[in-house]
């Protein structure tokens, strides 16, 4: 057992912000664009309740996400002026799910462990670190 079991979590969390962070001076794309810039109902809390009931983008896939409209319409209403509080947020659900990632692996390899007993180290034989034919026959 590891004595950091937070260790491969966090590694993960800070790579993830590392790689991705420098995305905070970008400026919103595709389907933010529209739901940042062009949606009457981002900029009017009287209207976040239609997010529950109405299509994101008025289309005619009748395309369904209120949470993420509602995030970013409550983004928008505490920061109305800059963009990187959004690019932010996204990082960190990002490195979020990284270190959810590496958690769920490290406790599924402690409990089913990948390598079969049968695979496991041998100690050391006459071919500097191989073990002999005898040891592989065994």
């Amino acid at each position: 057992m590891c004595a950091r079991p937070w260790f491969a979590s966090l590694s993960s969390f800070l790579a993830a912000c590392l790689v991705f962070g420098i995305c905070l001076r970008n400026q919103p794309v595709y389907d933010d664009v529209f739901l940042l810039e062009q949606d009457r109902r981002v900029s009017q809390p009287a209207l976040w309740g239609r997010y529950w009931t109405e299509s994101y983008n008025d289309g005619v896939d009748n395309l369904y996400r209120p949470l993420v409209s509602m995030s970013l319409a409550v983004q928008k209403w505490l920061h109305p002026r800059v963009d990187w509080p959004f690019f932010l947020v996204n990082i960190l659900l990002h490195a979020g799910c990284a270190a959810a990632v590496a958690e769920l692996t490290r406790r599924l390899a402690a409990r089913w462990p990948l390598v079969p007993a049968s695979a496991a180290p041998t100690p050391p034989g006459p071919a500097g670190g191989f073990p002999d034919r005898a040891g592989l026959l065994a």
